[in-house]
């Protein structure tokens, strides 16, 4: 491999990983924001007797149920997208050792 070809990946992989470290942080807030929505609403059904209605509990269950979909697709959007850095960055070093055995 050539010097210019490894600072290229080098660099590749620098901006892969920031952007990645980007990602995990953003996500983290979009992780953390619905959970403390769920746990908040399920305390209040559980501890304020005056929030047991049946209306009022369908109304709290109905933000929880949201906010777990919300849970969940950030969750499936963190894994896509750790998934796709894998591949890239599996790619880039199946490349990379091609290019130093001289094929």
């Amino acid at each position: 491999m050539s010097r210019k070809e490894f600072d290229k990946i080098s660099t590749e992989y620098t901006i892969i990983s920031v952007l990645t470290t980007d990602i995990i942080i953003s996500i983290g807030h979009d992780l953390r924001t619905p959970l403390t929505s769920i746990k908040g609403f399920s305390q209040l059904m559980k501890n304020d007797s005056r929030l047991q209605t049946p209306t009022m509990i369908t109304h709290y269950n109905d933000i929880i149920d949201k906010n777990s979909d919300r849970l969940h697709g950030a969750i499936t959007n963190l894994i896509n997208i750790l998934e796709h850095n894998k591949k890239y960055i599996d790619e880039m070093t199946k490349n990379g050792k091609k290019n130093d055995n001289g094929s």
